[in-house]
């Protein structure tokens, strides 16, 4: 997990209070509104996700602890979507938001600390609808590999 700059802890406990008003929790609703004001707008499975994996029904809520842990989280994650998509643009030579499959693939297949190997790559593409272009919507394939869970 990623860890919050001094700023942002500051405005994350700002936040908190704002929300929690004088409660020691955020309620689900809170959490949701506070998530919303910090520019995390979850989806609502998303949400759900945050809501089981805290049990924050079962608890009424969550604390500054959780509410900072569950922000840094996020705030990794953004991290990482925002490093892939500036990695993928240079690739993009149209600057349409699609790059050419094999190119792609031959890339993340030596670049890194840790290339794909060909069976990592083939487990991406099941995800990936691949048009007859053979052409890559980059902004889709950050979303598949920055998904906590693998799907179903």
């Amino acid at each position: 997990m990623g860890e919050l700059s001094e700023e942002q802890y500051k405005v994350c406990c700002d936040a908190f209070s704002a929300f929690a008003g004088s409660g020691s929790l955020l309620t689900p609703f809170e959490l949701n509104a506070a998530m919303r004001s910090l520019g995390h707008a979850p989806t609502t499975e998303d949400f759900n996700k945050i809501c089981e994996e805290h049990d924050l029904y079962a608890k009424g809520g969550v604390s500054l602890q959780g509410f900072l842990y569950i922000i840094a989280q996020r705030e990794a994650g953004a991290g990482l979507r925002a490093g892939l998509l500036e990695a993928f643009a240079r690739f993009d030579r149209d600057q349409n938001g699609f790059v050419d499959a094999e190119e792609i693939k031959e890339a993340m297949m030596v670049i890194g600390e840790e290339p794909f190997t060909e069976e990592e790559w083939a487990l991406l593409l099941q995800e990936y609808e691949m048009p007859e272009t053979n052409q890559i919507d980059y902004y889709q394939l950050v979303e598949i590999m920055t998904r906590k869970e693998p799907p179903p």
